[in-house]
């Protein structure tokens, strides 16, 4: 499950790195909305990912629960900004993901990251 997460943060930060390049590339199928999507969903889908992942640590009782109300009070707000930046893409064809929130999200899957190579042992 470590390698998983890892492994989903290492894509999502490689993608958000690269995507201001693609932005500038001279091809006329990919706009400003296309990679603010894109982003979106990568740093979306890694949250998601990152949340079924610890809860299923906390199941398996392989991890504690100590952090489960702040991993929750985080993952319930990201969702929320998550929902915001949605709007304000699909609004414009202009407006790029906001790089506060693909930084939350980030935060996010590596305090999960984090959490998961604690055990109870």
């Amino acid at each position: 499950m470590k390698k998983l997460v890892l492994s989903l943060a290492t894509f999502a930060i490689l993608v958000l790195a690269f995507a201001p390049a693609f932005v500038s590339c001279s091809s006329t199928t990919t706009t400003v909305q296309g990679v603010a999507y894109t982003s979106l969903a990568t740093i979306g889908n890694a949250v998601n990912a990152a949340e079924q992942g610890y809860m299923d640590l906390i199941v398996k009782g392989t991890i504690s629960t100590n952090s489960l109300a702040s991993e929750a009070k985080a993952y319930n707000q990201f969702q929320g900004d998550f929902g915001i930046a949605v709007s304000l893409v699909s609004g414009s064809t202009t407006n790029a993901a906001p790089p506060s929130l693909l930084a939350e999200g980030n935060a996010f899957v590596s305090s999960i990251a984090a959490l998961s190579t604690s055990t109870n042992k």
